[in-house]
């Protein structure tokens, strides 16, 4: 998205729960610093991500297909899961509001992409 920033602290795979709230129209994401992380780098169609000393090479498209595909399964994940309790609080209520809207933001960039209508 417009505006995506990178901070030491962010971590592809989360370890733990973590925080979520909205600060100026964006979604802002705090967890612990146990989790899965790597460097992911695009030039031109070929995506190489890397952890540690280890690399391996897909084309963007599948990388895209791979990260859509487990997308979709978190979202039958909690399609077929029992409903959640509210959140009792306004500003984890905006938060994880601010994350969905994103998640299938990204979701729908995601597929137009895949049919060649993205950017």
């Amino acid at each position: 998205m417009p505006g995506d920033s990178l901070a030491e602290f962010n971590q592809l795979i989360p370890c733990c729960g973590h925080f979520i709230w909205e600060e100026e129209g964006r979604c802002v994401i705090l967890g612990c610093p146990s989790g899965v992380d790597l460097s992911v780098v695009t030039v031109g169609d070929r995506v190489t991500l890397t952890r540690g000393n280890r690399s391996a090479v897909a084309t963007r498209s599948q990388w895209r297909d791979a990260i859509l595909g487990f997308v979709d399964q978190i979202d039958a994940f909690y399609a077929d899961s029992a409903p959640r309790a509210p959140i009792d609080d306004n500003e984890l209520s905006a938060g994880w509001a601010s994350f969905l809207r994103e998640w299938r933001h990204r979701r729908h960039a995601g597929a137009q992409e895949s049919v060649g209508f993205a950017d």
